[in-house]
């Protein structure tokens, strides 16, 4: 729907495991993606970059960019291209970058030839799971989103409960102890 005659999905990756950590206080914290820039324009601007390149080379091409706040499954179109694989926190995991980067995907009619997935997963690594303070990670691979640190604090349409304030450990947006 979102690009009829669509052929491929072309995956980026913007690496923000370097971004400096702002200073957060033992109190209130901040998640480290959204420190800087707004990644929704940042990786759109690097699409319509790609875009321009490609409509270039040929005009006839027609692409769609998009990143999470569009109806793209960034995550499953990521793992299919090998940018990372699935860890047992739901997140793709890059080796060598863990999880700390914003993926968006460009759809095009045109055919571009097709990125293995990684064969590669977590073992028997159980770090994220045991880390997380609401228990939104259930089970490997299993979220609870309604438990999660990074849904209350930016999703969640209504105000936090006493308990799950508590549960919040001084995150004010987002979280990043699972990563």
């Amino acid at each position: 729907r979102l690009l009829p005659g669509v052929k491929s999905a072309v995956v980026l990756i913007k690496n923000y495991k370097n971004t400096p950590i702002q200073q957060n206080s033992a109190e209130f914290k901040i998640a480290r993606y959204a420190a800087g820039r707004d990644y929704h324009l940042v990786m759109k601007n690097r699409l319509e970059e790609l875009m321009r390149f490609i409509q270039k080379e040929d005009p006839a091409i027609q692409s769609y960019a998009g990143v999470d706040s569009r109806p793209i499954a960034e995550r499953s179109l990521a793992l299919k291209a090998g940018a990372g694989f699935r860890g047992k926190n739901t997140m793709v995991i890059k080796p060598g970058l863990g999880s700390y980067f914003f993926i968006g995907v460009l759809l095009t009619t045109h055919a571009f030839p097709e990125d293995e997935p990684l064969s590669w997963d977590c073992g028997q690594c159980r770090l994220c799971l045991e880390a997380c303070p609401t228990g939104a990670l259930t089970e490997p691979y299993h979220l609870d989103a309604t438990r999660c640190i990074a849904y209350r604090t930016i999703e969640k349409k209504s105000p936090l409960t006493a308990g799950e304030l508590i549960e919040t450990k001084g995150w004010l947006f987002g979280c990043d102890i699972c990563q």
